[in-house]
């Protein structure tokens, strides 16, 4: 048989040269074990069947086999390293930088996993393409991809839903809220956030049942009054305030946006640890600090402006309303000259009010912070500005509040046992304030204020203030 116009060849031959024009690059191997392995193993052949196909169709399926045979060899090496396990192992903390213990560390998607030890280390053997899960009662639950990861530390945070469910007892100590049966209070830093005040006291007003808050003034800055068991017969009734630990008389150097979270010890079984201490409840104050394996540093920029104007201004008469009320009591007092129209026009229209209060007082409030934290370390550091001035005189500076503060606390691991701890407040406060509640020039102003008469200036012609009784006794009230 002729194959293209020639006699047919031997099959050693044929063979050959179908070989090396098909698998130039010595990839005959296969081809011959797909197709003329039969022939060689002795079985019948038939050359039309074999050899009347074109030479370029065997050339395409060539082609298409070694494609797919590339194809197989890429995926034989490559799946096996993408599958290969490698070994993981890590802390975790929680907020306060302590470790969790019993935490559960999962491979997502399959049982593997580990428990956190004693000491919050884990170790746990897992793939590069897998992710961990880490999940604790009470915090929420984090997932990270493993990638070229060998270690991992993780630091978890409470869950918003359970924040309330753990309350301070007293020296760090922590308790679940449903197992406890003290009367004890708490505010997270989810309330202390969305309200500006100046002065953390007013953070409990309202917001803890059984508190009681007073102001006895609202000048800037005033010091408020806490009770939480009420008015002791025996010394004073002012409870015990602790921050981070430490005594202080009151909170009036302390930033609210510095606050984590306050807690409260009302009844004597919770503020007993505290011993006589405590007789009148205790009032702890934890402040914010940095978070250990933070992704990176933390800026917290946020501020606040308002003004303050008088909410409920008297009303009371104006100079014509106050003429026409003199001139009615004149009639029936012979002592008593009416006030010609005339003579109104000339007499001054004061609003008392308006000239001892200000309009739209300004507050400001303005905080910056920064936080991060290493396997080893955390630190946080922060600063505020409060200005706030007074509704009388508070223009002219009388009557103002401010309050600079700069604080800083740094934790770190001197050794495997060891932890130190540095805490440092800076803090600037300067109050100016009227005489209030006692004998004075201002309390009797503020006493008098509704029963002066608008027909009276501020000032005389001199610019000194004006002297109300060189006229006698010339008031009608």
């Amino acid at each position: 048989m002729d194959i293209y116009g020639q006699k047919e060849p031997d099959l050693p031959s044929l063979l050959g040269r179908a070989y090396c024009a098909l698998f130039p690059n010595n990839m005959n191997y296969y081809y011959f074990a797909m197709k003329p392995k039969k022939l060689l193993a002795g079985y019948p052949w038939d050359s039309n069947s074999l050899f009347t196909t074109k030479l370029s169709d065997h050339l395409k399926q060539a082609k298409a086999f070694r494609l797919l045979t590339y194809l197989l060899m890429i995926m034989s090496i490559s799946l096996p390293m993408l599958s290969q396990a490698q070994e993981v192992s890590g802390r975790l903390i929680d907020d306060s930088s302590s470790p969790l213990i019993g935490a559960n560390v999962l491979v997502k998607g399959t049982t593997k996993g580990a428990i956190t030890d004693g000491e919050g280390r884990y170790t746990v053997s897992a793939s590069s393409n897998d992710s961990l899960i880490f999940s604790y009662l009470g915090y929420e639950t984090k997932a990270v991809y493993v990638g070229d990861q060998t270690v991992i530390n993780v630091q978890l945070q409470p869950a918003e839903n359970s924040l309330d469910a753990v309350v301070v007892v007293g020296y760090g100590q922590t308790q679940n809220r449903k197992t406890s049966t003290n009367a004890i209070s708490s505010i997270g830093s989810g309330r202390i956030s969305e309200v500006p005040v100046s002065r953390p006291e007013q953070l409990l007003q309202g917001t803890v049942p059984g508190v009681v808050v007073s102001q006895n003034s609202g000048s800037p800055g005033t010091p408020l009054t806490i009770r939480l068991r009420g008015v002791s017969t025996a010394g004073g009734a002012q409870p015990l305030i602790l921050v981070d630990g430490v005594q202080v008389p009151d909170l009036n150097f302390l930033n609210s946006n510095d606050i984590a979270n306050i807690s409260l010890l009302k009844d004597a079984a919770a503020s007993a640890i505290y011993g006589a201490r405590g007789g009148n409840g205790v009032v702890l104050v934890q402040t914010k600090k940095g978070k250990r394996f933070s992704d990176g540093p933390e800026i917290s920029i946020n501020g606040s402006t308002g003004f303050q104007n008088l909410l409920r201004k008297p009303d009371v008469m104006d100079r014509d309303a106050y003429v026409a009320y003199y001139n009615e009591f004149a009639e029936t007092d012979a002592n008593l000259n009416p006030i010609s129209d005339e003579d109104r026009a000339k007499l001054a229209n004061t609003d008392w009010y308006d000239e001892v209060f200000d309009d739209n007082v300004p507050v400001h409030n303005y905080n910056i912070s920064l936080a991060d934290g290493g396997d080893r370390y955390s630190y946080y550091l922060s600063g505020g500005l409060f200005d706030q001035r007074g509704l009388v005189g508070g223009e002219s500076g009388k009557s103002r509040y401010q309050r600079n503060n700069v604080k800083m606390n740094f934790e770190v691991d001197v050794l495997k046992n060891l932890n130190l701890s540095v805490g440092v407040d800076l803090v600037d406060v300067n109050r100016n304030f009227l005489l209030e509640n006692q004998a004075g020039t201002f309390s009797a102003v503020m006493n008098f204020l509704p029963a002066l008469p608008a027909i009276y200036p501020v000032f005389d012609e001199e610019g000194n203030p004006y002297d109300m009784g060189q006229f006698g006794t010339g008031v009608v009230n």
